[in-house]
């Protein structure tokens, strides 16, 4: 998933994507959060921000920054936050997409 910690949608939502996080804890259900956004724009998505914010609200997976943007650009999420389903095939792949209407994204 695509997420800023400083976009509004995604502090709204931040709660129940945490404890639905909880909630699959142990499963076969891998989560991974990236925030591609640039942190001279945004200092809040920089790695200190990340960590912070999934100290505060317990994530148990990774939440990476993705610094030069070159996920975001071969992916290119509309919106933050975007969620995406993985599939473990040959190769990664996206299988389906969900957008939770945010802001539009830009990338440099």
């Amino acid at each position: 998933m695509f997420l800023s910690p400083h976009c509004p949608y995604v502090k709204h939502i931040a709660p129940g994507l945490a404890a639905l996080a909880n909630e699959y804890s142990g499963t076969d259900l891998d989560m991974v959060a990236i925030s591609s956004n640039d942190a001279d724009q945004y200092p809040e998505d920089a790695p200190d921000g990340l960590r912070l914010m999934a100290r505060e609200l317990g994530f148990w997976f990774p939440y990476c920054y993705d610094e030069t943007q070159q996920v975001a650009k071969r992916t290119r999420p509309p919106a933050r936050p975007t969620f995406s389903c993985l599939t473990r095939a040959a190769s990664w792949s996206i299988v389906a997409s969900l957008t939770v209407h945010g802001r539009r994204t830009t990338y440099r």
